[in-house]
């Protein structure tokens, strides 16, 4: 057994004292071979001088304390660092993926857009190498180009929808096609929804070509459809359906010759027709163009109507606004704005026109409008025969039936609602600001037609619209 060594105050306060001077412990424990060794100075300095001890301890710990701290704070900015770096190159890892997969997508639709262009490409030259073609034919020729270009346009577009990721207005706007066309012929084919196509939920639809009003073997082909539908069918009905079973389009009107033709043996739905609808109104009042594409004579008026879009009391509205030119100086003769196009609005515009020919005494006046229900209608044929002082001939549906009428409603709609904005609180107040649009247009028009035409001897004024 180890005996243990007993030390005097005098001893102990001795080698505190040595310590306290800067002597190690391990060489004092050494020197006096001390049984605790260098725990045993450490409990002597302590206690002779324990104002120095806790100070000494103190110090240590907060150095030890802040080393700690600053090793922590250096990890934290080291692991931030790491952190900011791969988040960058994450960052440009998918701003690079995003590129490549815009620059496929681009390349995709030039593609297909050259594809469009090359299905159709024969009616141009057509057009074009038949030059001896009358207007009516080369009109007919130029609206069958663009019924096939759209035919294949909308099929491109549904292709590159369920093939790649893409947004469907950025499609149709570069294939300059109509969201609501496009629809309607996506419905028309029983196509299915393209998300359902690229995931792979349903198969991709087949895709036929293109086919005009064509009718080879019509009563053969009704033959085969009635042999399956042993009912009664209309004429419309029959037209879709022979359309997507052989790939055939017959007009309704030639499914109705033959159907009356032989009533045993196709039958139809009796449909209650009146003796007087709409169609055949529209047909009583309808007048042909005198026009045909160029303005002769300096005597030549246009109406239409044109929706605005605005904002009335914070909800989205399209009045509409019918309008009258006088073709030769650009100006506006008179206008009204409802929420509708009827033919008391026309008739009160037509009004302002007849009203403006017997101020200014036009000879020979013409006023074009178009085939709509509002302009051939009894109360604008009574009002005519009234006036006695124009002809109203009326432009046919088609490519450019109006040219005139229709681009100065685009000029007048862009400048106005640039001009004055969409914010209205009222119809009341959209028509005081598109009148004094209006008076300044005119003031326009005609001040440029006087400096034009500066070498006459007579000048033209604007004619109030009140």
């Amino acid at each position: 057994m180890k005996i243990r060594k007993k030390y005097s105050d005098e001893f102990k306060r001795k080698i505190a004292k040595e310590y306290f001077n800067g002597k190690k412990a391990t060489d004092l424990a050494k020197k006096h071979e001390l049984s605790c060794g260098v725990q045993q100075v450490y409990a002597w300095f302590r206690k002779f001088y324990p104002d120095v001890y806790y100070n000494m301890n103190k110090e240590k710990q907060e150095g030890q304390k802040n080393i700690m701290k600053n090793k922590e704070n250096q990890d934290k900015k080291q692991i931030a660092e790491l952190v900011k770096a791969l988040e960058e190159s994450q960052s440009k890892v998918k701003t690079l993926e995003k590129e490549k997969e815009l620059d496929k997508q681009l390349i995709d639709i030039l593609k297909t857009k050259n594809q469009v262009l090359e299905k159709s490409r024969a009616s141009y030259t057509n057009l074009i190498n038949q030059k001896n073609l009358s207007k009516c034919e080369e009109q007919n020729l130029i609206i069958e180009n663009t019924k096939v270009y759209k035919h294949y346009a909308y099929i491109a577009c549904y292709e590159l929808l369920t093939r790649i990721d893409i947004s469907q207005n950025k499609l149709i706007k570069f294939f300059n096609i109509t969201k609501k066309r496009f629809i309607e012929f996506k419905k028309r084919h029983c196509w299915p929804d393209f998300l359902d196509v690229r995931n792979g939920l349903k198969p991709i639809p087949k895709f036929k070509k293109y086919q005009g009003k064509v009718t080879p073997n019509a009563k053969k082909l009704l033959e085969k459809v009635y042999k399956v539908h042993n009912k009664p069918i209309s004429a419309a009905d029959l037209n879709q359906i022979i359309f997507f079973v052989f790939g055939v389009k017959i007009s309704v009107a030639k499914i109705r010759e033959i159907q009356n033709k032989y009533p045993a043996k196709f039958k139809h739905v009796n449909q209650k027709r009146t003796k007087y609808n709409g169609n055949d109104r529209k047909r009583k009042f309808t007048k042909e163009d005198l026009l045909l594409n160029s303005i002769e004579g300096q005597n030549a008026f246009g109406i239409d109507g044109v929706h605005y879009p605005v904002v009335i009391k914070g909800t989205h509205k399209k009045p509409v606004v019918v309008i009258s030119y006088d073709l030769r100086f650009k100006t506006v003769v008179g206008f009204h704005a409802e929420f509708s196009e009827t033919s008391n609005s026309t008739h009160q515009v037509f009004m302002k026109a007849s009203a403006y020919i017997k101020a200014n005494d036009v000879q020979n006046a013409i006023i074009q409008t178009d085939r709509g229900s509002a302009f051939a209608c009894e109360i604008i044929n009574n009002f005519e025969k009234e006036a006695n002082n124009y002809i109203h001939p009326m432009s046919k549906a088609g490519f450019k039936h109006n040219p005139w009428t229709e681009s100065l409603n685009g000029w007048v709609k862009h400048s106005f609602i640039e001009q004055y904005g969409k914010y209205f609180n009222s119809l009341e107040e959209f028509k005081n600001t598109f009148q004094e649009f209006i008076n300044s247009w005119n003031v326009f028009k005609i001040s440029m037609y006087n400096v034009v035409n500066a070498n006459r001897s007579t000048y033209f004024k604007v004619v109030s619209l009140s």
